[in-house]
Parts: C-alpha cells; sequence; structure tokens
C-alpha cells in the first residue's frame, strides 16, 4: 500500500526471503543474534557475516550495526540491539532499537528495508502493541521522509498477515 512517500508491504514469509537493500535482524547487546529471527537470518547470510558480527564489539540497547548481508539477496544486515544479557526484549528497547533502524536507514540512503516480525512469547510485549508501534513508526518515517521509499515487514502466518493488514489499513484511513 502506497504511504506519503512510499510504500508499505508485508510479505508472508521468512525475512531471508526479501531482496531488499537492508534487512533487520535483532541482536543482543554481546553482538550475538537474538534467538529465532535473528540466528535463522545469521545462518542463512553464511559464515562471513557470522564472523562479521563476532569481531563487533559489544554495544548498547538501542544501536543498529551494518554488516554485509552474505548469501542473503539483500545487500546489508542492520544489526539492531533489542536486548541486552541482563534482560529480554522490553517494550521500550523495541522502540529504541526501531527508530534507530529508520534513522540509519535516512543517514546512510538506505531506499528499501525489510524488518521480520515473529509471534511474541507469552509474558513479553503484547503482539498487538508491538505491531501499532511498527506500523506507526513505518507510517511516520513513510510520510515525512523521503528514504526508505519501502518498508517491508516479513510475517510467519496468515494470520499475523491479516493482523498487520487490517491495523495498517486503519492507520491509513486515520492519516
Amino acid at each position: 500500500m502506497n504511504v506519503g512517500y512510499g510504500e508499505l508491504t508485508i510479505h508472508i514469509g521468512p525475512a531471508t526471503d526479501l531482496a531488499t537493500e537492508a534487512i533487520v535482524s535483532p541482536v543482543n547487546a554481546e553482538m550475538v543474534p537474538s534467538a529465532g529471527v535473528g540466528q535463522l537470518i545469521v545462518a542463512a547470510a553464511g559464515l562471513d557475516v557470522r564472523r562479521e558480527l563476532s569481531a563487533l564489539t559489544p554495544t548498547v540497547v538501542g544501536r543498529v550495526v551494518k554488516t554485509s548481508a552474505g548469501a542473503l539477496p539483500s545487500k546489508l544486515i542492520l544489526h539492531a540491539v533489542t536486548m541486552s544479557l541482563a534482560e529480554s526484549v522490553t517494550q521500550d528497547n523495541f522502540e529504541t532499537a526501531l527508530r534507530t533502524v529508520m534513522s540509519t536507514c535516512r543517514s546512510n540512503s538506505i531506499q528499501s528495508v525489510g524488518i521480520p516480525v515473529c509471534e511474541m512469547a507469552p509474558k513479553t510485549t503484547p503482539a498487538q502493541v508491538v505491531m501499532n508501534y511498527a506500523l506507526g513508526l513505518a507510517f511516520k518515517s513513510l510520510k515525512g521522509a523521503r528514504v526508505p521509499k519501502r518498508i517491508v515487514f516479513a510475517v510467519p502466518s496468515q494470520q499475523l498477515c491479516d493482523q498487520f493488514t487490517k491495523a495498517a489499513k486503519s492507520m491509513l484511513l486515520l492519516a
């Protein structure tokens, strides 16, 4: 769907299939891929990316670090630090990291970015909160900036795609 200066797309399937300029991968502050989607992305990217990532200095929650994308169809991986070793992902950490991803796209003229979305684990930030924030930030970015021009959310199921599509259409009507 067209939003402001760009396009918002929802893709059903693994984020590793996306041919966007960059793909987002969650990592912890020690630069270790987060369980699940982060590990899948780095594994699919290959050994060179794993080496690049392991050579990086630990950093703080909210930072985004770029590496090549290795064997992935994307050109870059934006490793978003979403948690420290002492805590799991919180809503604040997620929001900070996602804002930094969008800022990194603007400052590096990244035209398209793929953002993986996964089912939220019990006792974590509710999926609806994550979805609304991610979509709201995507809308704000596409309406106010010319970069990135395309944001793709990769979702694992038709059910999550339907939820994202419904929320996005509601936000588009309110815009």
